[in-house]
């Protein structure tokens, strides 16, 4: 199983190693104020969506995030929105190897790449893939469960 996951995740566990060493709030400058979404984009995926009951705040709320994107964007130079990714994408890497270490049989991670069929995997899995060399996408794991005691 590990192979395929080589083959379809493309951040070298070197990189992982790199970020995991990094100290203080990775991305944050003074007196910016990131939401969800933003973070989100940032990372790689197409947004977070609004989890609002009715219809017609969900879309206010999806409107309004992309909004807060696109000012984002045109208000931070290339250069910056690349460093800024490449920090989210490390914190976001931290982040997973660090759920998945700290229970490693009761978290549950999905790899969702887009050319191969979404996988579900225990965080003993996503450490042992790591160890052994594999890579992960950060844009494409997430934390999918946390099971109870």
């Amino acid at each position: 199983m590990s192979k395929d996951l080589t083959k379809t995740f493309d951040v070298p566990l070197s990189q992982v190693d790199e970020s995991i060493a990094h100290y203080g709030v990775k991305g944050m400058k003074w007196g910016v104020h990131r939401d969800e979404a933003v973070l989100a984009r940032l990372a790689g995926a197409s947004g977070v969506r609004s989890t609002a009951p009715d219809r017609a705040t969900r879309k206010a709320e999806n409107r309004d995030a992309k909004q807060r994107w696109k000012d984002y964007k045109s208000s931070v130079s290339r250069e910056e929105l690349r460093n800024d990714r490449r920090k989210a994408l490390e914190s976001k890497i931290s982040y997973l190897v660090e759920k998945a270490d700290k229970r490693p049989d009761k978290t549950l991670l999905l790899l969702n790449a887009p050319s191969t069929m979404p996988i579900v995997i225990t965080g003993r899995e996503f450490i042992d893939h790591l160890t052994q060399g594999g890579a992960i996408a950060p844009a494409y794991t997430s934390i999918w469960a946390e099971l109870e005691d």
